[in-house]
């Protein structure tokens, strides 16, 4: 029924209110699983990186030299191996770091943490691929493992997100 003293916008304004209904935030248990999951993954791969030592020391000249007379390596080698690991020991660092940040905002219901994750994971397999790439001491590189993985991790991660629950799926739950 309408009241005959409200105005055709007070009416319309009272309906539209009514009829709206704010989604559950609510994600299936498997997806908050999967979010933990890479999140926990996240911090062992930051502890991991930050464990080797071979991050805050270059590579044990002595050891190499001794294997030089079997490998023939010789110090160019060994220059370009020990700024190899260290680059790629800071990215995974660094990458990690970013890829935990956005965990916690999926976890948080922030859609802008898969896109921080996709943007780690793309920089991370730029940055192997050239310093794979880069260095001559380097044989065969496989790029299918180096550039498939990742993406196929963010795609996996993207599909995760669509289950449901309640018929929302938690992709369209994210802001």
């Amino acid at each position: 029924m309408t009241n005959l003293n409200e105005t055709p916008g007070e009416r319309i304004e009272n309906e539209v209110t009514l009829e709206y209904v704010e989604p559950p935030y609510e994600r299936n248990g498997f997806v908050t699983f999967w979010l933990w999951l890479g999140l926990i993954g996240a911090i062992i791969t930051l502890l991991l990186s930050l464990v080797q030592p071979t991050l805050f020391q270059p590579v044990d000249i002595q050891w190499l030299t001794r294997q030089s007379s079997r490998y023939m390596l010789g110090n160019e080698m060994i220059d370009s191996l020990n700024t190899l690991s260290t680059v790629l020991q800071w990215t995974s660092v660094i990458c990690a770091i970013v890829a935990g940040v956005g965990y916690m905002k999926l976890l948080s219901w922030r859609k802008s943490g898969f896109y921080i994750i996709v943007v780690a994971t793309l920089i991370e397999c730029g940055i192997m691929a050239v310093c794979y790439s880069q260095n001559p001491y380097i044989g065969y590189v496989n790029y299918n493992l180096i550039l498939g993985l990742p993406i196929a991790k963010c795609v996996i991660l993207w599909a995760i997100l669509q289950i449901s629950k309640n018929g929302y799926s938690c992709w369209s739950q994210l802001y």
